[in-house]
C-alpha cells in the first residue's frame, strides 16, 4: 500500500472552477496526508472505508467533466492522483505519464507525476522530474517541492543533497513538522547531532504527538 494511501484523511473539495486552487489542492492534499502520518493509524484505518467511498466518488465524477471538457488538464490531473489513491496506482502514473509526455513543460503535470512516482519508490525517476521543475518553475510551490525532492534524496541516501532540500523547505515554510523531522534525520546521518536534534525537537514543538520525533530525540540523547 503506498504511503499516500495508508496515511490520508484528507481530501481535495475546493472549487474546482479555479486553476490556481487545484494545483494548490494537490498540495495541501499531499502535505496533511504527510502530517497525518505521525498522529497514529486507529483513526486513519476508522476513515478508510469513508476514503475509498470519496476517491471511487471523485474518480467518477472527474471522468464525467472530462467527457464533456477533454482538454482540462487540471481534472485530468486530479482524476491520475485520485486514480492512483483509490488503489489503481498503475492507471493513475500511466495518465499522469501520458499528460506530461504530451505538455512536458506543464510544471503541475511535473508536480503531480513527480509527487506520485516519488510515493511509489521512483525515487531517481521523480527526483528528475523534481528538479526540472525547480528550475524551470523556481517560483512553483517551492516550499512543497524542496520537501519532496528532501524525501527523495533521503532514499537515495545522498544527505546532503536532502540536508540542502529540506533546509530549504523549511526556510520557505516552517510550519509542517514532517518537514523538520525529516530534516533531522538527514542530519543525523551526516552526523550533526546538535542540529539533527534542533530539527527533531522543532518537529515536536509543531506536533506534540509525534512518536517518530520522540524517539529519535531519545535515540540521539541516551
Amino acid at each position: 500500500m503506498s504511503r499516500l494511501r495508508e496515511v490520508l484523511d484528507a481530501k481535495i473539495t475546493v472549487n474546482l472552477d479555479a486553476e490556481i486552487d487545484r494545483h494548490k489542492a494537490l498540495i495541501s492534499l499531499v502535505l496533511i496526508t504527510l502530517l497525518i502520518f505521525f498522529a497514529g493509524y486507529g483513526f486513519l484505518r476508522y476513515l478508510s472505508g469513508a476514503q475509498d467511498s470519496y476517491y471511487k466518488e471523485r474518480v467518477e465524477e472527474l471522468r464525467s467533466k472530462l467527457r464533456f471538457h477533454p482538454d482540462d488538464r487540471i481534472s485530468a490531473l486530479e482524476l491520475a492522483l485520485n486514480l492512483y489513491l483509490s488503489g489503481n496506482e498503475g492507471k493513475g502514473i500511466n495518465l499522469a505519464q501520458k499528460i506530461y509526455k504530451e505538455q512536458p513543460d506543464d510544471p503541475n503535470a511535473m508536480f503531480y507525476l513527480g509527487v506520485m512516482l516519488s510515493d511509489k519508490g521512483a525515487y531517481a525517476e521523480s527526483t528528475k522530474l523534481l528538479e526540472k521543475l525547480s528550475h524551470k518553475f523556481s517560483g512553483f510551490e517551492p516550499a512543497r517541492v524542496n520537501y519532496f525532492l528532501g524525501i527523495n534524496y533521503l532514499q537515495l541516501k545522498n544527505y546532503k543533497a536532502a540536508e540542502r532540500r529540506l533546509q530549504k523547505s523549511v526556510s520557505i515554510d516552517g510550519s509542517y513538522p514532517v518537514a523538520y523531522y525529516n530534516l533531522g534525520l538527514a542530519r543525523e546521518k551526516l552526523g550533526k547531532v546538535q542540529q539533527a536534534l534542533d530539527a527533531y525537537h522543532k518537529a515536536l514543538k509543531l506536533n506534540g504527538n509525534y512518536p517518530e520525533a520522540k524517539e529519535a530525540i531519545g535515540r540521539l540523547t541516551n
